[in-house]
């Protein structure tokens, strides 16, 4: 029995390694510009804590479905389920959700309690038209001081033009670190606005990477361990 148990788990273990890892480029979440960007961090940590062999490319979304189509030996990440979803891709547990939050000076609005974007509607906010959400702000009310981007913006609260910015937590730091100027005093509010869900997919009938997708599951299921990746990831890249 030892024997047969024995040549069970070497026969995962050759399944699994050779399974490579595709990133759907998805800036900033999953950036080849970025050799530390959040998805590449992720996936290289949990296929080490997996000890599965690490390798990876990247690719636009239609390639990765192709390749979902093809049935490749890959795992796919980071996919976010469209409405209707293909019997064809198998979905992982959520392993990682993107937030946006509002920043802030924290010498001036430190006591402010902020529950909902409405809650903000007597200030100025920093923005731009193409800020996905934006639509969101105005909806809500929201006096919103318009810029080409929202790099800008966080220079305008920096510099103190306007009150709040409102962005994705990873595009936000990868702004502020890009700001040549004190940004000790800009925080966030530990409220998460538009989340966005994402997951790690393969073909159904690949049965290697299929195995993959089920490791990955039960890692997910252990949420400090995930939590304790995210945690030093911003711990590494905070501005």
């Amino acid at each position: 029995m030892k024997k047969y148990l024995l040549f069970f788990l070497f026969f995962i273990s050759v399944v699994v390694s050779c399974t490579e890892v595709v990133l759907i480029i998805d800036v900033p979440i999953s950036d080849p510009a970025n050799k530390n960007n959040i998805s590449l961090y992720l996936m290289r940590n949990i296929f080490q804590e997996l000890g599965i062999d690490f390798t990876c490319q990247y690719a636009t979304r239609h390639d990765a479905m192709q390749m979902i189509d093809d049935q490749k030996d890959v795992v796919i990440f980071p996919y976010s389920i469209p409405y209707y979803k293909s019997n064809r891709i198998l979905v992982s547990d959520t392993l990682f959700t993107t937030t946006h939050k509002i920043f802030f000076d924290n010498r001036i609005y430190n006591d402010l309690n902020v529950n909902e974007l409405s809650d903000l509607k007597t200030y100025i906010i920093g923005s731009h038209a193409n800020y996905k959400y934006e639509p969101m702000l105005r909806s809500a009310n929201l006096t919103v001081h318009y810029s080409t981007d929202n790099l800008t913006s966080f220079k305008k609260l920096i510099d103190s033009q306007v009150s709040f910015v409102i962005e994705e937590k990873i595009q936000a730091y990868a702004f502020l670190n890009e700001l040549n100027a004190n940004k000790n005093f800009i925080k966030f509010y530990d409220k998460d606005f538009f989340p966005e869900h994402y997951h790690v997919v393969s073909a159904v009938k690949n049965n290697s990477a299929s195995k993959v997708i089920y490791l990955i599951n039960d890692l997910i299921s252990n949420k400090n361990y995930i939590n304790r990746l995210l945690e030093n990831y911003f711990k590494i890249n905070k501005y």
